[in-house]
């Protein structure tokens, strides 16, 4: 599950609510996030808004998006323009390589050759629209059901365009010899990728180990690395991949004719598809309400919408779609008060409800979209959520000032806005 907001982040880019982080790099933030339709995406955004950062934004989107779908995340919507520059793509069910690996161990030789085929597949497609990634390493890997698909096109290059020299950019421990001499740097920067990322799978360590940045330079420009642990095809082929001149290095095609033997995309990318990896990956805050909501008594369960809809204002944008309670706001003698305290307690333990200085909302706005049955009975009492937020107002205003008869709610007076046409005037 993406890790919380944090106070800086916003809860909305464009129509895109955000639920948590799923990860943060030099260049930004990847929010998971959800749609007006309830679909989970994944969405990155700029920490930077200077000239200098949007042009590389767009920059990485144009190559992401020449790239084939089955290679990486699509990308469904971007906008580049507004204050928080983001780029919103589908979200991919799986841990990264990294991830995997810190979890699972190492890869034995059959999932490690599926890995191989699969990475292999996706440069061929990355080639194939003449983009260079630049930057594979494990977490760029996202581990999907269907196979690995490539993120992270911040530092891509088009081969259209030119070349230049300047700043070092990119992962030092998979970085080849002709990056760290400034070079840009071609396709076979992407074989050298391939090669160490297959090493690190198999052996769970790094192919170069230096702990500093001189250290491993010269690592990469001289050591070669151990591929004993590997089987025929694959040793040869990731051997051949970390030659120091990338002359000597195969292309991404003859990997995967060395593989497979054959250049078949889709007969590729069939068996790359993993038998037991990833794991399944971890739930979303609105899976996890279900699980809750499942687990819950008929009791409970018939009082589940009544007592979420109290932390569900009628806004429109994010922020303005969560309001908190109190647990004795709860107690309006319709509900038993140990079937209360149960659903209150459920949805808190999953995350799903968050307590505050003695109040509780939802963990976020994006809950209300995510998980369809509170978007259902939302959508169903939208009208009444308006009155009901006015009557909790009055409620705690008439407890504040001590349950003064002045305060009592008295209905809308008639210069207040109004959420519906004023009947007409009376002839």
């Amino acid at each position: 599950m993406a890790e919380p907001l944090q106070p800086g982040d916003p809860r909305q880019l464009g129509s895109f609510y955000l639920d948590g982080r799923l990860g943060a790099g030099g260049q930004g933030v990847v929010y998971e996030g959800y749609g007006p339709g309830g679909e989970r995406v994944a969405v990155k955004a700029l920490y930077g808004v200077h000239d200098r950062d949007r042009e590389m934004l767009r920059k990485e989107t144009w190559a992401w998006r020449k790239v084939a779908a089955y290679c990486t995340a699509k990308v469904l919507h971007a906008d580049l323009d507004g204050p928080i520059p983001f780029v919103v793509s589908e979200h991919v069910a799986g841990p990264n390589l990294r991830q995997a690996v810190e979890r699972a161990g190492r890869y034995g030789p059959d999932e490690l050759r599926r890995l191989a085929i699969g990475l292999a597949t996706a440069l061929v497609g990355v080639h194939r629209a003449r983009v260079v990634h630049r930057d594979l390493k494990p977490e760029n890997i996202l581990l999907a059901p269907d196979g690995p698909r490539l993120i992270d096109f911040g530092i891509a290059r088009i081969e259209e365009q030119p070349t230049t020299t300047g700043l070092l950019k990119g992962t030092l421990r998979y970085m080849p010899p002709e990056r760290y001499r400034g070079e840009h740097g071609d396709a076979k920067v992407d074989v050298w990728g391939w090669a160490a990322v297959v090493l690190f799978a198999a052996t769970g360590r790094h192919a170069f180990t230096g702990d500093t940045p001189p250290v491993i330079a010269r690592q990469v420009e001289t050591h070669h690395p151990d591929t004993s642990v590997l089987e025929e095809p694959l040793r040869s082929l990731v051997a051949a991949s970390l030659a120091k001149d990338p002359a000597d290095r195969p292309d991404a095609e003859d990997l995967l004719l060395g593989l497979v033997g054959a250049i078949d995309l889709e007969e590729a990318t069939r068996r790359a598809v993993p038998d037991d990896r990833p794991a399944p990956p971890e739930p979303s805050r609105a899976e996890l309400a279900e699980v809750v909501f499942t687990g819950l008594g008929v009791r409970e369960q018939e009082a589940v919408p009544q007592l979420l809809l109290r932390l569900v204002a009628p806004g429109e944008r994010a922020e303005d779609t969560l309001r908190s309670a109190r647990r004795d706001e709860f107690s309006d003698g319709q509900v038993d008060d140990r079937v209360v305290d149960r659903v209150l307690r459920d949805f808190t333990g999953a995350g799903v409800l968050v307590w505050t200085d003695g109040t509780v909302t939802l963990s976020s706005a994006a809950l209300i979209r995510a998980w369809p049955r509170l978007r259902e009975w939302a959508d169903a009492e939208r009208a009444g959520l308006g009155v009901h937020q006015d009557l909790v107002d009055a409620s705690r205003l008439w407890h504040g000032h001590g349950r003064k008869r002045s305060d009592l709610y008295q209905g809308r007076p008639w210069n207040a806005p109004s959420r519906g046409p004023r009947p007409a005037a009376a002839t």
